[in-house]
């Protein structure tokens, strides 16, 4: 029932309805995907109490905890794309819009920067580092891979010219606005798969 309704109001938007949110959060998505690792930390536990209290001819009961423990932690891969397509879709806005010009950093990438970072303000206290982590690595890859189009888009290339030189320069800011935050410093920031070799 936790689960579901959980679900219900966080991933399907309910919460906007019932208690008049404006929008669902990444806090919100983050603090739902926490209260849902918690039970998935207590499950195991109270499977193996039943198990130890069952009799033997009962014990395939259980499954139906196997079960609820599998939902509950597709929920939490649900909840962690979540962020992902939030993200995704704020990449897509900037770099549609970002022009290789003067001044760099550029308008676009000190923007995605700060929506970088206030990502990381309302997750960082929530979630785990490792978890953390594991997510902005996730968009760390689509911003590569949506980078790498859009510079293909404008037929920039890794020639060594001004507009390269451009490109590096906002790139190396990105990078180090994402290298600087909390927990993040161990992040790959190898950025030479941006450009078309082909």
């Amino acid at each position: 029932m936790f689960n579901s309704r959980t679900c219900q109001l966080i991933l399907g938007a309910g919460a906007l309805q019932l208690v008049g949110l404006k929008t669902i959060t990444t806090k919100n998505l983050a603090l739902a995907s926490r209260c849902l690792q918690l039970t998935v930390h207590f499950l195991p536990l109270v499977r193996q109490h039943f198990a130890d209290h069952m009799p033997h001819k009962q014990l395939n009961m259980l499954n139906h905890l196997d079960h609820v423990l599998k939902d509950y932690k597709d929920h939490i891969a649900e909840l962690a794309n979540k962020f992902v397509v939030i993200m995704d879709s704020m990449l897509d806005a900037s770099l549609s819009k970002w022009e290789v010009k003067a001044p760099v950093p550029s308008v676009c990438f000190r923007s995605l920067c700060r929506q970088l970072h206030k990502l990381h303000e309302a997750i960082v206290d929530l979630l785990p580092v490792s978890q953390v982590l594991e997510l902005f690595e996730r968009v760390h890859a689509s911003f590569k891979l949506r980078l790498r189009s859009q510079l293909i888009k404008l037929g920039v290339t890794n020639d060594g010219g001004p507009q390269h030189g451009l490109v590096v320069a906002d790139v190396t800011f990105y990078v180090s606005n994402l290298k600087s935050l909390s927990g993040l410093g161990s992040l790959d920031d190898a950025m030479d798969d941006i450009w078309d070799k082909s």
